[in-house]
């Protein structure tokens, strides 16, 4: 009991830690590809508008 005790105690914060780690490195990555497409997309459809104005006059 004691033994499992000591175990538990051990790997409960590094467990933690890790959680909090790996949802950390998570939120960067999807704030980054969020970031790319919201880039990659305005600048479609910027240049679509740039396309059709310019083919229009």
């Amino acid at each position: 009991m004691n033994n499992d005790c000591k175990n538990n105690s051990l790997a409960d914060p590094t467990f933690v830690l890790l959680n909090k780690m790996n949802s950390a490195l998570f939120w960067n990555w999807f704030k980054f590809v969020e970031k790319t497409i919201t880039c990659f997309v305005l600048t479609v459809l910027y240049k679509n508008a740039h396309d059709k104005s310019v083919s229009n006059s």
